[in-house]
């Protein structure tokens, strides 16, 4: 039954609301089923929002969220949660998201989204604080009407709602001293507009008094006001309604006044006012007084050092008059004992390095007679020999070739010696120059076909005539034709051209190489110097080269420069005279032979045979071999001869002759071990080394370096880089034999480990995690495949993704075994944990590991096992755990 409505409503479903002294009422037109929702407190409004929400109002419960899905009431809104009485009497929706409610204290705007309060009173314009029950309504012009015991208010919310922007500021007083600024404007030294903003008080007269004003006339008292003395103050005064500032006895110096405030919503505004103050100090602290001071204490200090200076020069100018004869005396004679001594550390450091050149000259003049002793015998085995196949020819055909090296640079180095000291004078006399060029271009024509070199000589006057010192002018063709040679790669393209002018000549070297760093500039020319070169391209040499060759050019008079580009190549020239009017010696006459004994030394060179790799037997790789392999990279063919002819009866042999051929030749036969040169062309030793330690597919390759230097630092480098060994040369056969030997006796143990892995024993044999890592990836890959019989070498290269030849290479080298027997030893191992882990047979023990014959599984079981299955089960199933570790 419906009686004592207070308030009715209709929803958006056309459903009827309405409320009495306590409840709610949802109103059934047609069922009279009425449900009822207590509240506790009279219903005075009810209202559904834009966003379809039922907000009911009551008096002294305040405003409540209704839930139609639940049928409950969801929030509760009072006094405590922004209200401004907990009587609500009207609900209207301004169609903005906000929520206007009337109380009997006030206007509220309650935010929708943010469930947030706004309240209005009557000095914001309202007719008064108390609205009367369900006044209020929202015309069509979106203004709203609300009705109060005094009246009503019509507005439209987006224009009383207040903006928010804060009101300007003004200064309505100023009084300086107790007196007002309008009766004394000499104080004022700044106006912008018709604002003052800047004045100047004297420093008796620091007694400011300001009053300011918010120009906000709808709601005056709700400004606040702050103001702050900079250069005073510590922070902003906050002075609430009071619009008035006092300050008393300022010291001089320089203040700025600000003054802030809020906007009628509280709000802190950005507008100030600021008015700079300067308080002036009293004459005897201004700035022109402490000048004065300055000056007249100056003045002073200058007078008195004038005073005592003139007082000290007369007093010292009869002693520095005695002085100065004693003075220029002991001067001389320490002048004089200096240059004495100086004069004789010079010719001791003279002497001593004399002496130590003599020592150095002399020892390598005494090298040549060994060195003959060596050469002419090897020579004389070499034809008794007389075949370019046998095993001692090729020994002493590498012997041979070494020893002329050495003494080439034993004369290298006495020719420089004698250069240095000035004791070589040329020997001039008339030469055919196109001859002695060709000459020199045949000596290199083997070394060029040997790297593949397009070696050419381009002239055009055979009849070319100039005059020299022929033994010198070779030494320096042979110079630069030799480092075109040393720093061009294969297939590259060195030019030996001739051209001439009407006094000159000029030869010129170029070629494809590396080129000189940029930097370097006419350094290279230097004695001792060597190239700082970072492309690892060829081996430095000593220095001596180009210093001799400048030397003997600079002897005839000539030039010898160059061009390079770094990464293209580099041309070298060499210009002479052609006439003999720059030569201070007599001129020989030209013997009947020309041929010089530098080029007779160089033809008995072409007697050492370059033995061909090509004339070596092949033998062809087995596919399974029980041999280790040993990977050879050297630059030089000698060493890579000499280190095969070492190990080739025990160890199958590969050779590569750069870093780059190393590292691929690794890929493709994976060897047990790699010998390498430190220093090569491209790809060093360290770099090859540091390449196959960080491949997991190579990483267990032990690496030998080969160095001709014991450095310390070389030695270090080479253990960072992941090195194995470290092996100075010369070495010693059988030193390298044995670290061979060494290293590879870790397959041994690594053998030993998997024969202890696969038959359950305890292991405590130490190998590398790598090979741990690949072990046990194989075990788990045939232990989830134990099941299918057909499982074989193809589907474990193919999940473990490697090719078949890879595979059986890593598998034999950790193993001793092939790749079916390896995996044959895996599932037997299973089935021995199968058999002592469970009650299983051994037929059952047999078919789940994948044999379907089961005399062949207890055949091969008892090969690995040394015990038949029913014996091994009748030992371990009840005492394996306590004598064996079980690896899974």
């Amino acid at each position: 039954r419906l009686s004592d409505l207070f308030t009715l409503t209709e929803d958006s479903k056309g459903t009827l609301w309405g409320g009495n002294l306590n409840q709610l009422i949802k109103i059934d037109k047609t069922g009279k089923k009425h449900r009822f929702y207590d509240v506790g407190y009279t219903v005075r409004a009810i209202y559904e929002d834009v966003n379809h929400n039922l907000w009911v109002g009551t008096e002294g419960g305040g405003m409540l969220l209704f839930d139609r899905h639940l049928n409950r009431f969801t929030s509760r809104y009072t006094t405590e949660n922004g209200l401004s009485s907990n009587s609500v009497l009207s609900l209207v929706d301004d169609g903005a998201g906000n929520l206007w409610v009337s109380t009997y204290n006030g206007l509220v705007k309650f935010n929708l989204a943010k469930r947030s309060f706004k309240i209005f009173f009557q000095n914001d314009g309202l007719q008064g604080n108390q609205f009367q029950v369900n006044a209020a309504l929202r015309l069509s012009s979106q203004e709203m009407v609300f009705g109060g015991v005094r009246g009503f208010n019509l507005f439209k919310p987006s224009l009383i709602v207040p903006s928010g922007t804060s009101p300007n500021l003004s200064l309505t007083g100023l009084n300086v001293n107790n007196v007002p600024i309008e009766l004394d404007h000499s104080y004022v030294t700044n106006i912008t507009g018709d604002l003052i903003t800047e004045i100047k008080v004297p420093y008796d007269k620091a007694v400011f008094s300001f009053v300011f004003t918010a120009l906000e006339y709808a709601a005056p008292n709700k400004i606040s006001y702050a103001y702050y003395m900079e250069g005073l103050d510590k922070g902003w005064t906050n002075s609430g309604n009071t619009r008035k500032a006092t300050y008393t006895h300022i010291d001089e110096g320089y203040y700025t006044f600000r003054v802030k405030s809020t906007n009628a919503d509280g709000v802190w505004g950005k507008k100030e006012i600021v008015l700079r103050i300067v308080v002036l100090p009293p004459w005897y602290r201004s700035w022109w007084a402490y000048l004065s001071y300055t000056l007249a204490i100056s003045a002073l200090i200058y007078l008195f050092l004038r005073y005592r200076t003139k007082q000290t020069k007369l007093k010292y100018e009869v002693t520095i008059a005695n002085l100065n004869a004693q003075r220029e005396k002991a001067e001389f004679e320490m002048e004089r004992s200096e240059h004495e001594k100086e004069r004789m550390i010079s010719e001791k450091e003279k002497e001593l390095n004399e002496k130590r050149l003599t020592f150095f000259t002399n020892v390598s003049h005494e090298f040549r007679t060994p060195l003959t002793l060596i050469i002419n015998p090897v020579k004389d085995l070499i034809e008794r020999l007389n075949s370019g196949r046998s095993e001692e020819y090729r020994e002493l055909n590498i012997i041979y070739r070494n020893a002329r090296r050495m003494l080439s640079l034993v004369d290298q180095l006495l020719l420089f010696r004698k250069t240095d000291t000035g004791a070589d004078h040329i020997n001039v006399s008339k030469l055919n120059f196109y001859n002695l060029c060709k000459d020199v271009y045949l000596c290199f024509t083997q070394q060029a076909n040997v790297k593949m070199i397009n070696y050419d000589f381009v002239a055009g006057n055979k009849e070319l005539e100039i005059y020299g010192d022929r033994e010198k002018i070779e030494i320096v063709l042979f110079n630069l034709i030799s480092n075109a040679m040393k720093y061009t790669p294969s297939l590259g393209t060195i030019k030996i051209e001739i051209a001439e002018t009407a006094g000159e000549v000029l030869f010129s070297v170029s070629d494809t190489g590396y080129g000189i760093p940029a930097d370097e500039g006419n350094r290279i020319f230097d004695r001792f110097y060597q190239a700082k070169r970072t492309d690892n391209h060829s081996k430095p040499g000593f220095g001596i080269g180009l210093y001799l060759a400048k030397q003997f050019v600079e002897a005839h008079s000539g030039e010898l420069y160059y061009n390079s580009e770094p990464g293209r190549g580099t041309v070298f020239f060499l210009k002479l005279l052609k006439e003999h009017a720059h030569i201070s010696t007599t001129i020989a006459e030209p013997g009947a032979d020309d041929e010089s004994v530098l080029l007779k030394e160089l033809a008995a060179d072409e007697f050492a045979i370059h033995i061909n790799d090509a004339d070596e037997d092949y033998v062809e790789e087995e596919l399974v071999s029980d041999k280790q392999a040993i990977l050879i990279v050297d630059d030089e063919a000698d060493i890579r001869a000499y280190i095969r002819n070492v190990f080739k009866s025990d160890y199958t042999i590969y050779e590569a002759e750069n870093g780059e051929a190393g590292l691929q030749a690794a890929y493709a036969q994976l060897p047990d071990l790699v010998i390498t040169d430190y220093r090569m062309e491209g790809l060093d030793g360290i770099e090859l080394c540091m390449k196959i330690k960080e491949d997991p597919a190579l990483s267990y390759i032990p690496v030998i370096l080969l160095t001709g230097s014991s450095s310390r630092d070389v030695k270090l480098n080479s253990l960072k880089g992941g090195a194995d060994d470290y092996i100075a040369k010369p070495f010693e056969k059988d030193y390298l034999v044995a670290r061979v030997a060494n290293l590879l006796k870790n397959r041994n143990n690594l053998q030993s480990y998997f024969y202890n892995e696969i038959t359950l024993q305890s292991n405590t044999i130490v190998i590398s995690e790598e090979y741990k890592k690949f072990l046990d990836k194989c075990i788990t890959i045939v232990e989830r495949h134990l099941n299918d019989a057909d499982f074989g070498i193809k589907s474990l290269a193919n999940e473990i993704g490697m090719s078949h030849s890879n595979l059986y290479k890593r598998v034999k080298s950790i193993s001793g075994q092939s790749v079916s027997a390896f995996i044959r030893f895996i599932r037997l191992r299973k089935a021995a944990e199968i058999m002592i882990n469970t009650a299983c047979n051994v037929n059952e023990a047999a078919f789940q590991t994948g044999f379907n014959d089961s005399k062949y599984f207890s055949k091969q079981f008892s090969k690995l096992f040394h015990l038949t299955p029913s014996d091994f089960i009748k030992k371990h199933r009840h005492s394996f755990n306590k004598k064996y570790k079980i690896k899974t």
